[in-house]
């Protein structure tokens, strides 16, 4: 709704009642006048059709604004752009009067106190952006010309020009201190926001500051691409032809995955599967475990990998998998093979090489069905109650920011994995994982975009905000 005042606004029921005694009172505030022509607000649908059969101008009636917010926005917040002296481009500080946050271009000049809004499509892909000239006024309470008033919606302000515009899209505000993703319980976090302040203008990582500042230790083949925001693990074919070697490694510390962890990684892999052989039982793409050492005994580890089974032989056809000591339960969950873990059948595979996918895994250790939060998901609870189980740690996955499927491991596993590799008893490896045999490590190949780790498990609404905001800043930035 972008609104320019070059007259007036009013609330025009007032005097439609002098000629129409029938209107009720409670549609008075269904009408305004603005420059001079006859609007109805209403939310009706009904009520909207009569209007718009009757020649009145129903493009305001959308349901994204209240007639109250319009009144005060008029007569109070628009009058200042006359009264006060609004400053023109990045010079200047704003007056007081000028209510709501003003914004700012991110441009060098701006480098520390750029501000905008934008607004995305539901592609989370930009379509509107609010920087220098105009201010970002928040749903909430304000005073305003000595007044006490509360908005019920989020505007852009332009006072220069007495315009304003009532956001209706999804939108977000970006500054200088903007994260993409939940913070609480978050251990380890390589999106663009945080991760740029360990790399070099030539794009190398700065290892010092990697182990100094965010206890990170970097192994082999991995760099960092500032045209496409992203960590390169293993993609140097002239140095590594085979694409392995390449790793981070993160101090395992006082993180503790005693109450269940979360596993984020948003990529582009440049391969599933990192070899073929009929001697092994699985090949497998290495993404994320943790363990004493690599070099530790391969089921004293919690490990995410690609894998597919011997036989097949097809690098383009692997499952997402996850394993915790080895200790698994046959049962069939919800859109999901559920045996020791495993994410989905070869068959199933939903992962294509060279397409960028977001993949997120939660686990959650639980000891009775009351500490569970199942209720967002029903056919959970359902399968539980049908199979007769009542403990253990349920697994779920989650594709591009939606639920995938889920699955149950043992209490035990989990239990027993603990004493192996929890708190300072383990490391987190990222881009690399053995599999089905001591010493044999698996990595990871492509561009990683963010990969995050969280010592909780983070709720299905906060999975889909990390997956918007991280694709809303890449279209953006």
């Amino acid at each position: 709704m972008d609104i320019n005042l070059s007259e007036s606004i009013t609330c025009s029921g007032v005097e439609m009642k002098k000629y129409m005694k029938s209107m009720d009172e409670k549609d008075i505030d269904k009408f305004l006048v603005l420059n001079g022509k006859l609007m109805f607000i209403g939310n009706d649908d009904y009520e909207r059709k009569i209007a718009e059969d009757a020649g009145i101008d129903t493009s305001l009636s959308n349901g994204n604004f209240s007639v109250e917010d319009l009144k005060v926005l008029a007569g109070s917040v628009l009058s200042l752009g006359n009264e006060v002296e609004v400053p023109v481009g990045d010079n200047g500080e704003s007056p007081e009067e000028l209510v709501g946050t003003r914004l700012y271009d991110k441009v060098p000049q701006n480098e520390d106190k750029w501000d905008i809004v934008i607004e995305y499509n539901e592609n989370n892909e930009k379509i509107k952006t609010h920087g220098t000239g105009y201010y970002y006024l928040k749903k909430g309470s304000y005073t305003i010309n000595g007044k006490s008033v509360t908005l019920e919606n989020d505007y852009i302000i332009d006072y220069r020009n007495r315009k304003f515009y009532a956001l209706e899209n999804k939108y977000r505000e970006w500054n200088i201190g903007s994260t993409i993703a939940v913070t609480k319980d978050l251990v380890l976090n390589t999106d663009p926001t945080n991760f740029e302040k360990y790399v070099n203008e030539d794009g190398t990582l700065n290892e010092k500051a990697l182990k100094n500042e965010a206890n990170i230790i970097k192994h082999g083949d991995v760099s960092y691409s500032k045209e496409n925001k992203a960590l390169l693990f293993n993609e140097d074919e002239s140095s590594n032809p085979e694409g392995e070697g390449g790793y981070l490694e993160l101090d395992g510390g006082d993180v503790d995955f005693s109450n269940g962890f979360t596993f984020e990684i948003y990529a582009n892999f440049s391969r599933l599967i990192d070899r073929i052989s009929a001697t092994e039982r699985y090949m497998c793409g290495g993404i994320f475990c943790r363990m004493p050492s690599l070099s530790s005994p391969f089921l004293n580890s919690v490990r995410f990998g690609f894998l597919t089974d011997t036989g097949i032989f097809d690098k383009n056809l692997a499952y997402f998998a996850i394993k915790v000591c080895n200790i698994g339960v046959s049962f069939n969950g919800y859109r999901m093979k559920s045996q020791a873990g495993w994410i989905m059948k070869p068959s199933d595979s939903i992962v294509m090489i060279g397409e960028d996918v977001s993949i997120s895994c939660t686990y959650q250790p639980f000891k009775s069905l009351s500490n569970l939060d199942i209720l967002e998901d029903n056919s959970i609870k359902e399968c539980l109650e049908r199979e007769k189980i009542t403990s253990g740690c349920l697994l779920r996955m989650y594709l591009n920011g939606m639920p995938y499927g889920w699955t149950i491991n043992t209490l035990e596993s989990f239990n027993d994995g603990l004493k192996t590799w929890n708190k300072d008893l383990g490391d987190i490896f990222i881009g690399v994982c053995p599999w089905d045999k001591d010493g044999s490590l698996h990595f990871l190949k492509g561009k990683v975009y963010s990969i995050r780790l969280y010592k909780s498990v983070i709720s299905s609404e906060d999975v889909k905000s990390n997956y918007d905001f991280t694709l809303q800043y890449r279209n953006t930035f």
